[in-house]
């Protein structure tokens, strides 16, 4: 496996599964009767010795597992029984059964299904990846068991490991994760819809160098952007019309025990879910996005961050997923002049969603639906941010549906004096307003003026403009 970032990998760098045979297990618990036996020797005889308990004893066989595979004996699983004896009281009647012998029936088949014992990382070199229902659900068995080991540049894990400890500061979250992740293995799904993996980049767009095209651009600013608001309570996942979404993601993407945006639509798809963990050595290097199509969300949520809950379990339809990940601001002290307007930051991520855009186009999709993209967990300025989806968004021909915390609002220097905080929706509606038909090019050129670089916040940004 490479420890080099996407942007530096050597061709074809490759992750091993632990069905390889190059993998040995010194056997802690002596489960096997061979002096070295491989990894998966050890796995198959664990596995096949659970056969015939209950969906109560699945934490007990990670248990086992950690220590055999990983020499790991401190594996917390505390949150985990409680969910299944909630969630699964009688651990022996049909479903849950069902479900236990899916999760293991599904890990036993890596071999077959990987008969190379290994995955490719998505990079230039290896920019599409293409998973089986079947696969999918191998791939995330493992997961759920806690037999993988992170890719190198992976420093936050790729099992399910911190979904299961007792400690969760977000079990509403966290309940739902687990809920979704069980009633994948349940759940049928078309056998002939594959899911797939692409890593983005300009040599993926035929292209030689990254175009500036809001620098020229005549099109009004506001043509290729909406706004949708809603609260931290009724926010909905997935969205109820738009099938492409955007994942405002990490540049180490993936799922997590909190509730970021990003944990959240992970969390609820589990065809995402080897996506940042298996199929990236990260970080994601700034000319590069990923894009996810062919994933089906299986629960539906309302609200955000502690407020975020599990309204209903279901099969949706396909949706494609546009992974960007922001520039982190979060660092930086709410009045100090606009990190979002230094140069280099502002083209960094201007250039970072006009290619996930074009890439999207490039698929015949011409809508999606967006958070305020780098202006949550990551710091950024949520009307700067704005203004770069719709600069991106009209310059590749996608428009782009932001929804807006309708409470979000922006601090500025009055709300020291007891001024109330102007609220983000009502400055882009009069942003709207006041320049609606300006062209993207007039905005960039404002928008780089030393005038507005001095701003604090984006409300001063707004009214400059």
């Amino acid at each position: 496996m490479s420890g080099m970032s996407m942007s530096d990998e050597p061709e074809m760098a490759l992750y091993i599964l632990p069905s390889h045979p190059s993998l040995v297990s010194v056997d802690p618990l002596g489960i096997t009767d061979a002096e070295e036996p491989t990894v998966w020797e050890v796995i198959v005889a664990i596995l096949s010795s659970f056969r015939e308990k209950t969906l109560w004893d699945l934490p007990s066989l990670i248990e086992n597992l950690a220590y055999s595979v990983h020499s790991n004996g401190t594996v917390d699983t505390t949150f985990l029984r409680r969910f299944l004896a909630e969630a699964y009281p009688e651990p022996s009647q049909d479903v849950p059964q069902t479900l236990f012998q899916e999760i293991v029936e599904h890990a036993l088949v890596l071999p077959v299904l990987y008969p190379d014992h290994t995955l490719t990382h998505l990079s230039e070199s290896h920019s599409i990846e293409t998973l089986t229902p079947q696969q999918v659900k191998c791939l995330v068995s493992h997961q759920l068991l806690g037999t993988l080991t992170p890719p190198k540049g992976n420093t936050w894990g790729c099992t399910f490991l911190s979904w299961y400890t007792e400690h969760q500061p977000l079990k509403n979250a966290v309940n739902g994760y687990l809920s979704t992740l069980f009633h994948f293995f349940l759940a049928s799904q078309p056998p002939n819809i594959p899911v797939t993996y692409r890593y983005i980049t300009l040599r993926e767009l035929k292209l030689k160098s990254l175009p500036r095209p809001w620098e020229t651009c005549d099109i009004p600013l506001f043509n290729h952007l909406e706004t949708e608001t809603g609260t931290a309570e009724s926010i909905k996942f997935p969205h109820e019309t738009l099938k492409c979404m955007l994942i405002a993601s990490n540049k180490s993407p993936g799922f997590g025990a909190s509730c970021t945006q990003e944990e959240l639509v992970t969390g609820a798809c589990p065809a995402l879910l080897p996506l940042g963990a298996l199929f990236v050595s990260p970080p994601i290097p700034d000319d590069g996005v990923l894009v996810a199509q062919g994933v089906r969300p299986l629960s539906e949520w309302r609200g955000r961050g502690r407020d975020a809950r599990v309204v209903g379990l279901h099969a949706a339809d396909e949706y494609t997923f546009l992974l960007l990940d922001a520039l982190e601001f979060d660092h930086f002290a709410p009045l100090d002049p606009l990190s979002d307007l230094v140069p280099a930051s502002l083209l960094r991520e201007l250039q970072k969603a006009f290619l996930g855009f074009s890439a999207l186009r490039a698929s015949n999709i011409t809508h999606i639906a967006s958070p305020l993209w780098g202006a949550g967990a990551f710091g950024g300025d949520p009307i700067v941010k704005a203004l770069i989806l719709a600069m991106a968004g009209a310059c590749a021909g996608v428009s782009v549906s932001v929804l807006v915390d309708a409470s979000q609002t922006i601090q500025t220097s009055e709300s020291s004096t007891g001024s109330p905080h102007p609220k983000v929706i009502d400055i882009l509606n009069t942003l709207r307003d006041k320049r609606g038909m300006s062209t993207v090019q007039q905005i960039w050129t404002r928008i780089n003026s030393q005038e507005v670089r001095a701003c604090l916040n984006g409300h001063e940004v707004a009214s400059v403009l």
